[in-house]
């Protein structure tokens, strides 16, 4: 049979509203309930809680009306209802006493009804409202600003548990919450119908979206939880010391915060009947937690001391409190009491007291604080005697602590698992007294045992005996605190290789390692030790044999077939690296001999050997030429000696394997030689062949000089000879004063040097300045105009440029008639309606012009007659 869904209602708010405001942050928290009104009426009520403070208000007052959808269990939209707005009420209850109510907090309960005409169908119904979004700042869920609502409840099916109006919890969410104060807060609910409840917390659940905060009722949303931020979960919603809390059957809700933020928090009324859950009610809510201001606050602790019964409290209470009341906690007693600013009072013996103080404001404001007194006996059930035990044995100190609240602290802390339980285990390596401290949170205890380590510490020496034809051992037990011993000598021959004696010799028959064994023990403690004992005959060694060396050679000398000789001695310490070793480095100067010296249980023996030391080549490097070398020359390198010989590198060399060789290097270099005589010893020498440096002369083709200027080129070649000359001629000159052709000669060690170059001087003006004498103004398109008839540039040529360019006309008497800053204006001959008359004019130019000798520009001046014909 397929399972029936439950058939839903979802309540959403069909607000005609811009998308910004409809999903404004504003919505803190909710509930829905219902009431069965008979038949197959229902009344349905939305609690939404919104921040009338941060809150949008334009999204506040446009929550006036919304949609309930109601679903069969298939998914399938039944009906559609409306649900309207009553209220705000203000919520401004002060769940402390005294305290003063943040200014930025604010919260609005509305309340949505609506009536529904609800059939008896299979699978009940499941009421839903869902609204965008949460406020984004909260601090334990994932994208708050992006997270929205969900409120829900179910309706049973009449025919299976009978009618049914839901939980509604009986008041409303704290406004806000205070850091490190305690808060016990009711939030149980009532049930019309005297069902059972229960609480829990619960993960509220997600709902709707940013881009679509209002969810249009025509389709079946499953139950989606908030995301919540690590550390937070479903049983550590709050930042709280001790953690958040609700009391299942009471539904008390305990939380002392300890951050302040905005935190949101979901709580859950299961509602039972007949042993079975028929309906669950959630409520989330956004905790607003503070920092908060009281007019008066109680504060206060017992002051830490030794236990005893009596205890004096220190009070720290704020706000200039005008009185005080103490109240003991002792209800037997109605004198446990005081009015004074920090009393002293006198318990009636150990045992955990709760106590409690009232400050009271000039008002009349009480604030009250509790605090518990635990007076601890001043003794230690169940630690040990003091005890003596073997090394590394393990001792546990004390008992299993089963004291709720209580601290222990172990001192020193060396050898223990763990010095801050009741039942440590010490690890025994010493003498050590252990002291503890035992801690509730008033006061302390204190006592110390001792343990003491029983030490027999096994160990045993021995010795050889002789004669040298085979080894007896003595052995020495030097052990300590043992009352008894035996010994294992470890001979596989035998079996009964043993002792029981304090000192014993066994003599060996065969050589070898063997492993000895000592037990001790007394009446607490047992030790044992094994040593492995070499058993070796003497017998013939032989030492390096007599070696040939060369001179500056390092070797290692030393037995060859024994290496595990005891005691020795070398006959010589003379170029020995150290006499002490068996194997020593020797670096000799001369032929030398030693003789090695092996003692073994009693037995001498001994062996020598020489070394003999040959010398090295007498080696020098000959040139038949001291002194650098010109390109392509080569220099007879030789040495002497009955050697064989070998030159490297062996580029240009050209008998590389021989005493006499050529080199003909293509750049200066080193050149090594290596001799090796009969004895195969080996020495270096080494020459360095130096070139004389290869040069060029690359001179301009030309040069250009100022006149009166005294020239020659920069030519420089350390240590060479250099000769000018002109062209043609034999006599050698130190300057050049004219213009021409002219010859460099350098001669160096290796090289003779020519090259050729140019000598002029600098001409003064570039820029050709050559007016016609005459122009004829006549309109034939032939010099029309003057003075260039518009060939500026056939006159002047093309690099001529000029500076402060100024040319004037003027006729013969006096009158200008053409005035002109530009060279590419020109005049067309016109002046006052002369009517063609020829006549007689003059120019007058002035213009700047760079000069390359002087540095600077200089002024030019041109001026002369022409004629103008028509």
């Amino acid at each position: 049979m397929a399972k029936p869904f439950k058939k839903v209602i979802y309540l959403f708010f069909a607000l005609i509203l811009f998308s910004g405001q409809a999903r404004a942050t504003h919505i803190v928290g909710g509930d829905l309930t219902y009431d069965y009104l008979g038949g197959n009426n229902y009344r349905i009520y939305l609690y939404l809680y919104v921040d009338c403070f941060f809150g949008d208000q334009g999204a506040i007052d446009t929550d006036v009306n919304s949609q309930i959808g109601v679903f069969n269990s298939s998914g399938t939209l039944l009906q559609s209802l409306s649900i309207s707005k009553q209220g705000p009420t203000r919520i401004e209850a002060k769940n402390y006493s005294c305290v003063v109510p943040p200014s930025d907090q604010c919260v609005d309960l509305f309340v949505y009804t609506a009536s529904a005409t609800l059939m008896d169908i299979p699978g009940g119904y499941t009421l839903v409202f869902q609204r965008c979004c949460r406020n984004g700042s909260i601090i334990n869920i994932m994208n708050p600003g992006a997270t929205g609502s969900t409120y829900r409840t179910f309706i049973p099916q009449r025919s299976n548990v009978g009618t049914n109006s839901s939980p509604r919890f009986s008041g409303t969410p704290p406004n806000f919450l205070c850091t490190n104060e305690p808060l016990v807060y009711d939030h149980s609910a009532i049930d019309p119908d005297g069902d059972s409840l229960s609480y829990e917390l619960f993960r509220p659940l997600h709902g709707a979206s940013q881009t679509d905060p209002q969810p249009t009722p025509n389709e079946f949303t499953p139950q989606v939880g908030v995301t919540w931020r690590n550390p937070y979960n479903n049983t550590n919603q709050v930042a709280s010391t001790p953690g958040m809390v609700i009391h299942p059957n009471t539904g008390l809700l305990e939380v002392t915060p300890t951050t302040t933020g905005q935190f949101v928090v979901g709580i859950a009324v299961h509602e039972y009947r007949n042993g079975v859950r028929i309906n669950t009610v959630f409520r989330d809510f956004q905790f607003n937690i503070y920092n908060c201001n009281f007019t008066v606050k109680s504060v206060f602790a017992p002051i830490k001391a030794y236990c005893s019964n009596s205890v004096t409290f220190s009070n720290s209470s704020s706000g200039n409190p005008a009185r005080y009341k103490w109240d003991f906690g002792i209800d037997s007693r109605e004198d446990d009491t005081s009015n004074a600013f920090s009393p002293t009072f006198v318990f009636p013996g150990p045992g955990i007291y709760t106590v409690r103080l009232y400050a009271y404001s000039s008002t009349g404001c009480a604030n009250s604080s509790t605090k518990v007194v635990h007076i601890l006996e001043d003794k230690f059930d169940g630690l040990i005697q003091d005890s003596i035990a073997c090394y590394m044995a393990k001792i546990q100190l004390g008992p299993e602590n089963t004291e709720p609240g209580i601290n222990y602290v172990w001192t020193p802390a060396t050898g223990l698992d763990n010095a801050f339980v009741s039942n440590p285990v010490a690890t025994i390596t010493a003498d050590r007294t252990y002291t503890v401290r035992k801690s509730s949170v008033s006061c302390h205890v204190e006592t110390a045992v001792n343990v003491f380590k029983n030490t027999i510490d096994a160990e045993f020496v021995h010795e050889y005996l002789p004669p040298c034809d085979g080894l007896r051992v003595k052995f020495h037990a030097i052990g300590t605190n043992y009352t008894d011993l035996f010994w294992d000598f470890g001979d596989a021959t035998t079996d009964r290789d043993f002792s029981y004696d304090t000192s014993s010799t066994w003599f060996y028959t065969d050589s070898g390692i063997v492993y000895v064994n000592l037990w001790m023990e007394n009446e607490h403690c047992k030790d044992s030790i094994v040593k492995p004992i070499r058993i070796i005959f003497p017998e013939i060694f032989t030492a390096v044999i007599d070696t040939s060396i060369c001179l500056g050679d390092r070797i290692v000398i030393g037995p060859l077939n024994d290496t595990s000789i005891l005691s020795f001695s070398w006959s010589t310490s003379e170029y020995m690296s150290d006499d002490e070793v068996l194997y020593p480095v020797i670096e000799p100067e001369k032929s030398i001999a030693y003789v090695l010296l092996k003692t073994y249980a009693h037995c001498q023996q001994k062996d020598s050997f020489n070394v003999r030391v040959n010398e090295l080549p007498d080696l020098s490097i000959m040139r038949s030429f001291p002194g650098r070398i010109c390109a392509d020359d080569s220099v007879l390198l030789s040495a002497t000696g009955e050697y064989s010989f070998e030159w490297f590198p062996k580029t240009g060399l050209t008998t590389p394997y021989e005493a006499l060789t050529y080199a003909q290097p293509d750049s200066s270099r080193w050149y090594f030689l290596r001799a090796t005589t009969g004895a195969n010893c080996t020495d270096f020498d080494s020459v360095f062949l130096e070139l004389y440096p290869q040069w060029e002369v690359n001179l301009d083709p030309i040069y250009v000089a100022c006149r009166d200027e005294v020239f020659l080129p920069d030519l420089s070649i350390p240590e060479a000879e250099i000769t000018w000359r002109e062209t043609g001629a034999d006599v050698f000159i130190d300057s050049i004063r004219k213009e021409g052709f002219y010859i460099v000669n350098a001669r160096t060690q290796c090289q003779d040097l020519f090259d050729t170059f140019q000598f002029a001087y600098y001409q003064e003006s570039y820029c050709l300045v050559n007016f016609p004498n005459a122009f004829t103004p006549n309109g034939d398109g032939l010099n029309d105009s003057y003075p260039y008839s518009g060939d500026f540039r056939n006159i002047f040529g093309v690099e001529c440029t000029f500076d402060s360019y100024q040319l004037i006309l003027f006729n013969r008497w006096g009158e200008i008639v053409f005035r002109s800053n530009d060279p590419t204006e020109e005049w067309d001959g016109t002046y006052k309606n002369n009517g063609g008359i020829q006549e007689v004019f003059g120019y007058y130019l002035t213009y700047k012009e760079f000069d390359w000798c002087r540095g600077g520009y200089v002024v030019k001046v041109k001026k002369g007659n022409f004629t103008a014909l028509h």
